[in-house]
Order: C-alpha cells, then structure tokens, then sequence
C-alpha cells in the first residue's frame, strides 16, 4: 500500500490551488508560468532518471515518461480526441460563468489581420488544463512504475 507524506500531500495542494486559479482565471501569464513549471518539473524528473546512476530511479522513470508521453499526444492532432481534452471542455463553463465570445470547438488559435495566431482565454484554459494533466499523468506513471518495481523485487528476490 503507498503511503502519502506530508511533502507529498503539500506539494498536491500546491498544484491544486495554483492550477484551479490558473483555470478559473486563464490569462496568459498564467498560461506561461503554470506550462513553463510544468515542463520544468517533468524536464527535472527526466535529468534524475537519467543522471541517477547505477540504478534509474522507478519513479522518476515513471513520471517522465508518461509526462513526456502525454506531452506528445497534446501537441500532436490527437489532441481533441483526448479524454482529458473532453473533460476541460465539460469544465469550462464551470470554472470561467462569463461567455467567451471567441470560443469554438477547435477554436485554440484564430488569425489577426496580420497573419499571427491569436490565444483567446479558452486557448490559455487549455494549455493550463493539459499542464496540470500532464503533471498528474506524470505522477501516477511514477506511482505505476514504483509499484512495478516492488513487485519484480519481491518476486526475484529468494525467500
């Protein structure tokens, strides 16, 4: 059974409450900070499993590759057929009561006069939305690759 400390719960309240204002205030600042941590964390997670010599590390392993998996999928064209995608969109009226008037289905980026893409509010909402997937499909990776750990130790080691 996994044990939870109090680092850990800490750090989940953390996320929790930054992330929950980011969405229910999408701006692009927030947009910025909450992706750049973001990437940073599962950037970090990827240098301790690779720099952890003899041994790689079962969590950061975990956590990096499914973070960087998820990574792929949301900058891919999959990315409207995602689970998680269905459920920020399902949120969003929730979390932001007033229209968006510039909000369409797939309507993350709409071209100025200029030629440029421009971010709407739901944009950032997205982005915000699929970095804190991306965090928590990281985590439980870790906590996957942990457990898969224990357990092929468990069974090889003699009794």
């Amino acid at each position: 059974m996994t044990q939870f400390s109090l680092r850990t719960l800490l750090a989940a309240v953390a996320v929790a409450s930054v992330g929950l204002a980011g969405l229910t205030h999408p701006t692009r600042e927030f947009n910025f900070i909450i992706v750049s941590l973001a990437l940073g964390i599962v950037g970090l997670f990827t240098l301790h499993a690779v720099c952890t010599r003899p041994a790689f590390p079962p969590f950061s392993v975990g956590f990096a590759l499914a973070g960087w998996v998820y990574f792929l999928l949301i900058v891919s064209k999959v990315e409207y057929s995602l689970a998680t995608t269905w459920a920020l969109e399902l949120l969003y009226p929730l979390l932001n009561p007033e229209p968006d008037s510039n909000m369409t289905h797939f309507g993350v980026f709409f071209v100025s006069d200029g030629g440029f893409p421009l971010l709407t509010r739901y944009s950032h909402y997205l982005h915000i939305g699929h970095a804190l997937w991306m965090l928590a499909i990281g985590y439980g990776g870790g906590l996957a690759a942990s457990w898969f750990a224990s357990r092929s130790k468990s069974l090889h080691q003699p009794s």
